[in-house]
C-alpha cells in the first residue's frame, strides 16, 4: 500500500491534470455540493474532481470514465457520516458510482473507489438527478434518474448501505421529443387509474420540443411500482435545458 506522501503526490498529479483540462478550455460540468457542505464535486474532461471549497484545494481526481463527464451528483442518505457516495454521468454512455470510506481518515486522499458501472444508455448521458425516497418505501432508499442522447429516460433505485443501484424503469421518446434535462422530487399524486396513490416521486423532464413532461413514480393504485405521465407543460418556444423543483413551503 502506498505511503501517505505517495498518496498526496498522486492526488496532486491528478488534480494538476484536471487543471490542464481546464486551461485547454474544458468547462467543468454540473457541480454538486455534499449534504454537509464540506465537499464539492464536478466533472472536468473524463475526470470527477472532488475538492474542499473552504480550503480552496482539490482532494483528488477520480479516473474511470472514457469520455467527458457531463454531470455529477452526490447520493443523499442517512449514511453521510460514514460514507461519501457520488454518481457521475458521461459521454461514454455510462453512469458510475464512487464511494469513499471515511475510515481511511481525513488525510487519506486514496480512499475513493469506483464500485459500479451503471449501463443502460446507448448515447451520451447528459443529465442526472438524485433524491431520497419518501418515507414508507422500505425497499428503496434513494432514486436516480438519467437522460441521454439515445432519447431515453432511465430511473434507478438504491436500497442503501453497500447495495448497488438497479435499473427500475425505462422510457423511450421519439427523436422530436429528445429529453435534455430533468429534476426529481418527493410528491403526493393521483395514481395512473385515477385514485389516490399516496406518497411517491415526481420526475420532471425537459425536452427539445419545448415541453416539460411530469411523470409519477412509485406505487400505483393497483399497488404496483410504476411510472406514468401526469401532465405536459407547454409555453416555452425552444429547448428546455435546465429544470429545478422548488420545495413546498
Amino acid at each position: 500500500m502506498p505511503c501517505a506522501v505517495c498518496r498526496v503526490r498522486s492526488a496532486r498529479r491528478a488534480c494538476d491534470d484536471s487543471d490542464a483540462h481546464l486551461h485547454r478550455g474544458s468547462t467543468p460540468a454540473n457541480a454538486d455540493t455534499s449534504a454537509d457542505g464540506e465537499l464539492l464535486a464536478y466533472g472536468c474532461g473524463p475526470l470527477v474532481v472532488v475538492s474542499v471549497p473552504a480550503a480552496c484545494c482539490a482532494l483528488t481526481a477520480l479516473r474511470g470514465h472514457a469520455a467527458r463527464v457531463n454531470c455529477v451528483r452526490w447520493v443523499p442518505g442517512s449514511d453521510a457520516t460514514t460514507r461519501r457516495t457520488l454518481l457521475s454521468a458521461s459521454c461514454d454512455h455510462t453512469l458510475r458510482l464512487w464511494r469513499r470510506d471515511s475510515g481511511h481518515g481525513a488525510d487519506a486522499l486514496g480512499g475513493w473507489a469506483q464500485v459500479q458501472v451503471l449501463q443502460g444508455h446507448n448515447g451520451s448521458v447528459t443529465q442526472l438527478a438524485t433524491h431520497t425516497a419518501p418515507s414508507g418505501h422500505a425497499a428503496v432508499a434513494c432514486y436516480a434518474a438519467s437522460v441521454s442522447a439515445d432519447c431515453r429516460l432511465l430511473v434507478w433505485t438504491f436500497a442503501g448501505g453497500d447495495a448497488l443501484w438497479d435499473l427500475a424503469h425505462t422510457l423511450a421518446f421519439p427523436p422530436k421529443q429528445q429529453p435534455v434535462c430533468l429534476a426529481l422530487t418527493a410528491a403526493g399524486f393521483v395514481g395512473d387509474s385515477g385514485g389516490a396513490a399516496g406518497g411517491g416521486m415526481m420526475v420532471a423532464v425537459g425536452h427539445v420540443d419545448s415541453c416539460i413532461r411530469l411523470y409519477g413514480l412509485g406505487p400505483s393504485c393497483a399497488g404496483k411500482e410504476g411510472i406514468w405521465l401526469c401532465c405536459v407543460l407547454q409555453g416555452h418556444s425552444d429547448w428546455v435545458t435546465s429544470l429545478g423543483i422548488a420545495p413546498s413551503l
